[in-house]
C-alpha cells in the first residue's frame, strides 16, 4: 500500500492488518478442531457410561447370587418351593416365603411374613442385555436349585456369551444344623 503525504515521497507502508480470506481460514481450523474435539467428549462420555452401567450391573449381580444363595440354604429341603422359569417361591422358617420373580434387565425379591404381608422387597438390576431364569439340577441324591443368568446376542461379538450361573442346595443350613453337634466346630 503506498501512502502520500504533503510534500514528501510517496512512501510504502508494511501491513498493519489480516484479510478477510485469512480470517475466514483461521475461524474454519478453529471450528473443525471444535468439532473433533465434542465428538471426542461424546465418545468419552457413552464410555464412561457403559462403564458405569457394566460394573452396577456386576455389582447388583452380586448382591443377589449372596441374596439367592442364602434364601434357598434356609429355604425348606423337602421341595416346598414352587419353581417355574421366570419365578421361583421358597419356604423359609416361621412361614416366611421368599418369591423371585426374573423380568427384563432385573430380578425382583419378595418376602413377605406368614400372613402373606409383604415385608421386603428388593429389586435387582443385572444388564439390560441380560435375562434370567430359574432351574432345578439333580445331581444323583441332591437336587439343586440354580439361577441362570444369559446375555443377549448382539450383532459384532465374534464368541457367544457364556451364562452365568448360580447354584445353591434347598435346606443346607437346616441340614448343617442338624447334622452338627451342639457347641462342636462350624465348617
Amino acid at each position: 500500500m503506498i501512502r502520500r503525504t504533503r510534500g514528501r515521497p510517496p512512501v510504502r507502508s508494511n501491513r498493519r492488518g489480516i484479510s478477510l480470506i485469512e480470517m475466514m481460514v483461521v475461524i474454519s481450523c478453529a471450528s473443525i478442531l471444535l468439532g473433533l474435539c465434542a465428538v471426542s467428549i461424546q465418545t468419552l462420555w457413552r464410555a464412561a457410561g457403559d462403564g458405569q452401567a457394566r460394573r452396577s450391573a456386576a455389582a447388583g449381580l452380586n448382591r443377589l447370587a449372596e441374596q439367592f444363595r442364602e434364601d434357598v440354604h434356609a429355604a425348606s429341603p423337602l421341595g416346598d418351593s414352587d419353581l417355574s422359569e421366570r419365578k421361583l417361591r421358597l419356604a423359609l422358617e416361621n412361614g416366611i416365603t421368599v418369591a423371585y420373580e426374573a423380568k427384563a434387565g432385573r430380578v425382583e425379591r419378595v418376602e413377605s411374613a406368614a400372613g402373606g404381608k409383604v415385608t421386603r422387597r428388593e429389586s435387582y438390576v443385572i444388564g439390560r442385555d441380560r435375562s434370567a431364569r430359574f432351574e432345578q439340577r439333580d445331581d444323583g441324591p441332591r437336587r439343586f436349585l440354580a439361577l441362570v443368568v444369559r446375555h443377549e446376542s448382539r450383532k459384532g461379538r465374534t464368541e457367544p456369551p457364556r451364562p452365568i450361573e448360580i447354584l445353591a442346595l434347598p435346606g443346607k443350613d437346616r441340614i448343617e444344623a442338624v447334622a452338627r453337634p451342639k457347641g462342636g466346630p462350624t465348617r
